[in-house]
Formats: C-alpha cells, sequence, structure tokens
C-alpha cells in the first residue's frame, strides 16, 4: 500500500498476483490468485487450500509480485 503499487480491496486479482490480509499482528497473510476470483494459500479449513476471495477477515487486496 505504501509503495502505491497494491489495488486496495480488488476482489478480481490476476492468475499469479499475492493477495493480501490483515490477520495476524504483526504479520498479516498472504496468497496466491488463480485468476478467476479464488486464492491458494495456509490456513484454508487448517490447511493448504483453494477458496474464493475474500474468505479471511480483513481483506486488504492484491499486487503483482515484485522479487
Amino acid at each position: 500500500m505504501a509503495r502505491g503499487v497494491a489495488h486496495k480491496g480488488d476482489l478480481n486479482p490476476p492468475k499469479g498476483a499475492l493477495v493480501f490480509w490483515d490477520l495476524a499482528a504483526p504479520y498479516g497473510h498472504v496468497g496466491v490468485a488463480t485468476g478467476d476470483g479464488n486464492f491458494w494459500a495456509t490456513s484454508v479449513s487448517g490447511a493448504i487450500g483453494k477458496r474464493a476471495l475474500p474468505y479471511f477477515n480483513s481483506y486488504l487486496g492484491w499486487a503483482y509480485p515484485n522479487f
């Protein structure tokens, strides 16, 4: 968000985008978008799983990976 590259609140991230939540202070949570309104992440029903956005509370939005 601070770098100006996030798409705040957007529930339609492209495939491969990183999606973010403000869940566990101070770290938050991240998943990988599938491009069809879903994402893969840990802690989905207690395991690694695929679900529709926003799924968790406190969805922040998405950004392209910048590695």
